[in-house]
């Protein structure tokens, strides 16, 4: 009876060693993250929205098979499985030694994990999610790299990816990362401050805000009582493959912003150098401050004998263009004139304006 006990005993501790290495070999290690997407349009300057959160985000390894995991968008027992796609992980062992005078191992190298995710199952999965909401992604938008180099879940900065279609201005930034700092995040994008659009916006594009003074230049009279104009923007994306830029101007108000596709704008620290055509910069910002009669004033720009002094510019086709570079508080200035009339003298005298663009502050 005495040795059947024992080896009763036996089998039971036996059993439950097995059991309890069982359990623990088949815990999958998780990192708890979320997925934060944003929209903003390069012409609505300041508006910017969040398009989509997923707070309750994971990725899953299985710690035998270490190079096999899942991302999970949603870890609700309701969503795991419809949420989850598989991920492609590069697993690279740590290394210790051990310390002579504590006889302790010391990590060397840590373990690495390097995540990647199949794009094109990864945005199906996205746009699936989100039109459960009535929120869509339109057609054609790709990532300006793909879903790879996602070191763990990085506790700082998120990583993020933007989507982009050729030939589009509206952008889609899409961004992993740790669960606590994106919650923050999500926070403050979606207070009902318009500050929180501009910030959104500020993800997508960078921009430079200007004033515009316009002095009417008489003869042997100094200039004087110029017209101060604000809400001048240009603006483009932040991402190098969305190379145009735009002049955004801002009406307040109701009334939709007026945009102009610009020749040239790139970024260097807080200037900006810019290109726009001359025509319809005058024709649809200057023109109409200067009326005759109710009509809006034919421009010109006026071109001396130093081309340099102007920010007027004439090209080998004859077309003018307005180029400057523009940093915080610098300014560039162009002189227009009144268009001739039909059958009026060449030597006619004409009205003459001079036109000062001011950056209010650094590139943001």
């Amino acid at each position: 009876m005495k040795r059947g006990s024992r080896s009763l005993v036996g089998t039971f501790l036996t059993g439950a060693l097995i059991l309890s290495f069982s359990i623990s070999a088949q815990d999958f290690s998780e990192d708890t993250a979320a997925v934060l997407v944003t929209e903003a349009g390069l012409a609505e300057y300041g508006k910017g929205r969040v398009l989509g959160y997923f707070p309750n985000a994971l990725i899953s390894r299985d710690p035998l098979r270490r190079t096999r995991g899942y991302f999970i968008f949603d870890s609700d027992a309701q969503r795991f499985e419809k949420t989850q796609i598989p991920l492609q992980i590069t697993f690279e062992r740590g290394t210790r030694v051990l310390d002579e005078a504590t006889k302790e191992w010391k990590e060397v190298t840590p373990e690495t994990f390097t995540y990647a995710l199949a794009t094109d199952v990864f945005l199906t999965k996205l746009r699936a999610l989100m039109a459960e909401s009535k929120t869509t992604i339109g057609t054609g938008f790709l990532p300006t790299s793909p879903f790879d180099g996602l070191k763990s879940i990085a506790k700082e900065t998120p990583v993020s990816r933007y989507l982009l279609k050729q030939g589009s201005e509206i952008s889609y930034l899409v961004e992993i990362g740790d669960r606590g700092v994106l919650e923050t995040k999500h926070r403050a994008l979606t207070l009902p401050e318009p500050a929180s659009q501009v910030a959104i916006y500020h993800q997508h594009f960078r921009s430079l805000s200007l004033q515009m003074q316009l002095y009417k230049l008489r003869p042997g009279q100094r200039p004087s009582n110029p017209r101060l104009i604000k809400g001048l923007v240009l603006a483009r994306h932040r991402h190098e493959a969305m190379t145009e830029g735009r002049l955004v101007v801002n009406y307040g108000g109701q009334v939709a912003p007026w945009t102009m596709l610009l020749n040239k704008l790139t970024f260097d620290g807080g200037s900006a150098s810019f290109s726009m055509p001359a025509a319809a910069f005058l024709q649809n910002i200057v023109a109409p401050l200067l009326t005759e009669k109710g009509v809006p004033l034919k421009l010109d720009c006026v071109i001396g004998d130093v081309e340099d002094e102007t920010a007027c510019k004439k090209a080998e086709g004859g077309a003018y263009s307005i180029e400057g570079k523009l940093g915080s508080g610098e300014t560039v200035s162009l002189v227009v004139e009144r268009a001739a009339l039909p059958n009026e003298p060449a030597d006619a005298y004409r009205d003459l304006y001079r036109i000062d663009l001011q950056s209010i502050d650094g590139a943001k």
